[in-house]
């Protein structure tokens, strides 16, 4: 039988060498994500919010309740998730690996086992204050839910820089999942300090409103996702557009060349499209 540990006994937060390596009951994750489905070029910025919960002692390691549903411990600055499928812990994170490391899933595109592989391609830091976390820069082979590698930043026991928690593995090519990944981590609160990755305050919303009337639901943009080259039909003339990151960085702008744009970084991306009446926005993805 599970026992309920002691909240008193719960370690406090620390790091070790830019790691976060220990959690307490009220840790908590702020997440920022998009949402320009609402037409007219309207869109909203919100944020989801998940905690941890509880903690419990099951043999020998220290479990954390994250949310209604996530069950996690740390092992040697590596994180171990509960997976309901196999009914098992399995890691997710190797927050001390500087080279590769694999992780088991099950891909429901395919009914099978897989393996996906993180490589570490390089590792830095980001300063807040006299603190500091690491970032491991990564990508990751055979996801089972995009198509080639896929390239994103880690914070070394925090998480992804965006998708959640945790990786999307085995999903495919689902619309649904894909929206996912455009969430990206915006703070980490312990009883320490705030952790803000961006430059606005951890709970504000707001929305965007650029464009009043475009009637761009005749436009067709694809492939979407793609591996880099973007099309977009019905256009009347070559129009200027802009690329955003998911955190609001300009990543390159341009003017369309007979319908054509090239999309240089990999990952979730918002591509902005000027006409007369303003701007308009569309998700989109670049998956190797």
């Amino acid at each position: 039988m599970k026992l309920l540990f002691n909240l008193l006994l719960t370690l406090s937060c620390f790091q070790s060498q830019g790691q976060i390596t220990s959690y307490n009951i009220g840790d908590q994750w702020t997440y920022q994500y998009e949402d320009y489905t609402i037409g007219g070029g309207n869109g909203t910025v919100n944020v989801v919010i998940g905690s941890i919960k509880d903690t419990l002692r099951s043999g020998s390691n220290l479990k954390y309740i994250f949310g209604e549903q996530d069950t996690f411990y740390v092992e040697n600055g590596r994180i171990f998730y509960w997976d309901s499928y196999y009914e098992e812990f399995i890691m997710q994170f190797d927050y001390n690996s500087t080279t590769q490391y694999d992780i088991k899933y099950f891909d429901f595109s395919s009914d099978a086992d897989a393996i996906a592989t993180v490589v570490v391609d390089s590792i830095s830091f980001i300063d807040f204050g006299d603190e500091s976390v690491k970032v491991q820069h990564i990508n990751i082979l055979n996801s089972g839910t995009f198509e080639g590698d896929y390239y994103m930043d880690v914070y070394a026991g925090i998480g992804p820089c965006y998708g959640g928690r945790q990786f999307k593995l085995g999903k495919g090519l689902d619309d649904s999942v894909l929206f996912q990944w455009t969430s990206h981590i915006r703070c980490f609160s312990n009883e320490e300090m705030t952790y803000n990755f961006v430059d606005v305050a951890c709970d504000s919303t707001w929305l965007v409103t650029d464009v009043d009337d475009v009637a761009y639901d005749e436009l067709i943009i694809y492939p979407n996702p793609s591996t880099g080259e973007l099309f977009i039909d019905e256009l009347d003339n070559d129009i200027e557009y802009q690329i955003f990151s998911i955190d609001g960085k300009l990543l390159s702008e341009g003017i369309t060349e007979k319908g054509y744009l090239y999309i240089k970084q990999r990952g979730v991306m918002i591509l902005r499209l000027r006409f007369d009446e303003g701007w308009m926005f569309k998700k989109i993805i670049r998956i190797e």
